[in-house]
C-alpha cells in the first residue's frame, strides 16, 4: 500500500477517529523502516551494444517423451522469445532403427515446433541405437561401428539442412559424468577422457554436412566437474571444432551463473587458438534439491540469474524447462538399465517444480518473470547500482523503433526496498507505467499488477518506486 500523504480529523465522535489515525501512522512508520532505501542511476542517452537477453533466457526441454507434450504452448513460448530451445535426440525417438535407415518424423516434429516460436533448435545428441549398441550398459561410450555412427549423426544434419530447417546447435551428450541419474544412457570413465573420442567423431560428422552449424559440450551436469578442461585440452591438440562449451548448475544463489562464467571464460583464455568459443549454461533453476517454498522465489530468481549472467560473461542460457510432465517406465527401460529406468520415473513423478507449466499444464509464475524480460528489446543501457544494497539489480535497454526505455529491477532479498531512480539525459518528458510481479497469491490474473501511467516532465531527475519481499518490477517509460 502506498501514502503520499496523510491528514488526521477529529469531529465530534471524537476519540476513536485519533486512535485510528495514530494506529495509521504506525503503521506508515513500522512498514517504513521495514524498507531498504536503494539509490540507482538510469543514463537514458548512453544507449551500448543490443543486450540481447533472449540468449540467456532461451529454455532447455525434452528428454522424458517423444511426443511434443508443450505443443499447445507453442504460441505462449513464442511470446517470450527465446533465441534458442534445446532438446534431446534421445533413443525413444527411433533415428536409426536398421542399418543404413534413417527415421526423422518425431524430430522433424520437435523441430518444427521450436522453429514456429521463432527460435533455433538446438539438439543435444543422446541416442544409442540398438543397431550400434546391442547390450544395455551406460558405461559403453563408443558405437560398435563408428562408420555408421559417423554416417548416422551425419546424415541427420544433413537431413535439416536440406529440408529447409537447418539446425544451428549441436550438443553432444548431457551429463555423462553421472550417467543414467542425468535421464540419458552413457557414462564417461572416471577421467572422462572417453568423451573426447565420442565427441570427435560427432564435431567432425556434424561440420562435413553443414559447415555453418555449430558444435559443443559437454554439458557437464556441474561447473566444477574436470570434463570441460580435458575437452578443451583434446580439442586444441587435435584441432577438433569446437564453437560453444556448456555445463548445468541447479542452485538458489543465482550469484553462481556469474562466478561460472568468469571461470569458464578464464578457462578459455588458455586456448587462444580455438578462436571466439561461446558459453552455454544449458540447463539452469532453482536447487530442485532443495526448491523453495516461497512462490515470489523463483520468479525473482530467473530475473536475477539473467542478470549475472549478463555481467559474468555466460552468452547461452537455457532455462530447464517448459513443462512438467509424467515419464514412463517402459519407455525408458528399453535403453536404460531397469535400476536407470526407476530413477528417472521416481524423480520425475515426484513434486517437481522445474517446468513453466505444471504436470497439469497450469502455468506458474515463472512464465511471467520471462514475458517481462523479454520487453528488455534494444540496446542496452547503463544503470548504476547502490554499492549499499546488493539485493537490488537491474537490465535496462532502449527500443528505437518502439521509442521507449525499459527497465527490469528486481529484489532479490526478503525484505522490501524503496527505490530512487535517477534519470539522466531524458530528451523529452516521459511516460511512466509499472508493472508489478507478484506471485504471492494463488490466483494467476493477479501475479501481474500493472500500475496507472505517471507524467515524467522534462527536467524531472528522479521517480520513486517500491519492491516487494523478492520483488520484480517492468519500468516503461514512453517518450
Amino acid at each position: 500500500m502506498k501514502f503520499s500523504s496523510y491528514a488526521v480529523f477529529v469531529d465530534n465522535r471524537g476519540f476513536r477517529f485519533v486512535v485510528l489515525a495514530s494506529l495509521l501512522l504506525f503503521a506508515l512508520l513500522t512498514n517504513t523502516s521495514a524498507q531498504k532505501a536503494t539509490s540507482l542511476t538510469l543514463h537514458l542517452n548512453q544507449p551500448g551494444a543490443a543486450l540481447n537477453i533472449n540468449k540467456v533466457t532461451s529454455l532447455s526441454v525434452g528428454g522424458l517423451d517423444s511426443s511434443t507434450f508443450w505443443a499447445d504452448r507453442g504460441p505462449d513460448i513464442q511470446a517470450l522469445k527465446p533465441k534458442i530451445i534445446r532438446f534431446f535426440a534421445q533413443e525413444y525417438m527411433d533415428e536409426y532403427p536398421a542399418v543404413n535407415t534413417y527415421n526423422w518424423t518425431k524430430m522433424d516434429a520437435w523441430v518444427d515446433l521450436i522453429h514456429s516460436t521463432g527460435a533455433d533448435a538446438l539438439v543435444d545428441i543422446t541416442f544409442k541405437p540398438k543397431v550400434l549398441y546391442p547390450v544395455i550398459d551406460p558405461s559403453v561410450m563408443y558405437p560398435n561401428d563408428w562408420t555408421q555412427w559417423d554416417n548416422l549423426v551425419y546424415n541427420m544434419v544433413l537431413h535439416y539442412k536440406q529440408r529447409g530447417t537447418p539446425i544451428r546447435y549441436w550438443e553432444f551428450g548431457d551429463e555423462c559424468e553421472i550417467g543414467e541419474d542425468s535421464g540419458c544412457p552413457y557414462q564417461c570413465d572416471t577421467t572422462a577422457k572417453n568423451y573426447n573420442l565420442w565427441y570427435d567423431h560427432m564435431a567432425r560428422a556434424v561440420k562435413l554436412a553443414d559447415s555453418t552449424a555449430l558444435v559443443g559440450g559437454p554439458a557437464a551436469s556441474t561447473p566444477g566437474l574436470t570434463t570441460l578442461p580435458d575437452l578443451l585440452t583434446y580439442v586444441d591438440t587435435n584441432h577438433v571444432p569446437i564453437d560453444f562449451v556448456s555445463w548445468h548448475n541447479y542452485t538458489n544463489d543465482p550469484h553462481d551463473y556469474f562466478l561460472n562464467g568468469q571461470t569458464y571464460r578464464q578457462l578459455l583464455a588458455q586456448h587462444p587458438s580455438l578462436g571466439a568459443v561461446q558459453t552455454f549454461l544449458g540447463e539452469w533453476n532453482t536447487d530442485l534439491f532443495n526448491p523453495p517454498t516461497n512462490p515470489q522465489f523463483q520468479p525473482t530468481f530467473i530475473a536475477e540469474a539473467a542478470y549475472w549472467m549478463k555481467q559474468g560473461g555466460v552468452d547461452l542460457g537455457g532455462y530447464y524447462h517448459i513443462r512438467d510432465i509424467h515419464v514412463s517406465y517402459s519407455v525408458f527401460s528399453q535403453f536404460m538399465t531397469p535400476a536407470g529406468a526407476q530413477s528417472m520415473v521416481n524423480w520425475w513423478d515426484g513434486n517437481q517444480v522445474d517446468g513453466i507449466y505444471d504436470f497439469n499444464d497450469n502455468v506458474r509464475p515463472s512464465y511471467y518473470s520471462f514475458q517481462l524480460l523479454s520487453q528488455l528489446t534494444g540496446s542496452s543501457l547503463p544503470l548504476q547500482l547502490d554499492p549499499h544494497n546488493s539485493a537490488v539489480h537491474g537490465l535496462a535497454t532502449y527500443d528505437s523503433t518502439l521509442q521507449q526505455y525499459n527497465l527490469v529491477l528486481t529484489n532479490f532479498s526478503n525484505t522490501p526496498a524503496r527505490v530512487t531512480l535517477t534519470l539522466q539525459g531524458a530528451s523529452s518528458s516521459l511516460t511512466m507505467t509499472q508493472t508489478i510481479l507478484d506471485a504471492s497469491g494463488s490466483d494467476p490474473n493477479a501475479w501481474l499488477q500493472p500500475q496507472p501511467p505517471v507524467s515524467v516532465p522534462l527536467g524531472t531527475t528522479q521517480v520513486r518506486v517500491t519492491l516487494g519481499k523478492y520483488g520484480e518490477s517492468l519500468l516503461t517509460f514512453i517518450k
